[in-house]
């Protein structure tokens, strides 16, 4: 990456759109080129990782643990122009059967698991369950 875009580290490469992608600590993406890497327009919040990458992106950063710490997590398509805020840590939020899942941050039962539309980010369901929930696949809602 060229001049200051080499400050911040990598979080993670992917392929999107027929290209290799890098997505930095700091949420900007760049495209990889013939002998460089491109800045994108697309950004997302720190410290996120890609969840969804087909015909657009979807990034989810954890809440930052720690009680002091007012950050939340959250998630976003910058190419579809939504964004929520949400409570998760720890369980990763995955898509299931075309909807974005996943589970709100809580020590005790009852855990609240969530489906989100992919297309608008707008919560379609919600559901109680008082049994730790690791794969949020596996969470049948009606």
């Amino acid at each position: 990456m060229a001049g200051a875009e080499q400050l911040h580290t990598v979080n993670e490469f992917f392929f999107y759109k027929n290209q290799v992608h890098v997505l930095d600590s700091a949420g900007q993406i760049f495209a990889k080129s013939a002998d460089d890497w491109k800045k994108t327009p697309l950004k997302v919040s720190p410290r996120s990782n890609i969840f969804f990458k087909n015909t657009f992106l979807i990034a989810c950063h954890a809440r930052w643990p720690g009680k002091e710490n007012r950050e939340d997590g959250g998630c976003e398509a910058p190419e579809k122009k939504w964004s929520f805020t949400l409570n998760w840590l720890g369980v990763p939020p995955k898509v299931c059967n075309q909807r974005l899942v996943l589970r709100i941050f809580n020590i005790r039962p009852p855990y609240h698991v969530l489906q989100f539309d992919m297309e608008t980010g707008k919560k379609l369901a919600t559901k109680i369950v008082n049994q730790p929930v690791t794969d949020v696949c596996s969470v049948k809602f009606d």
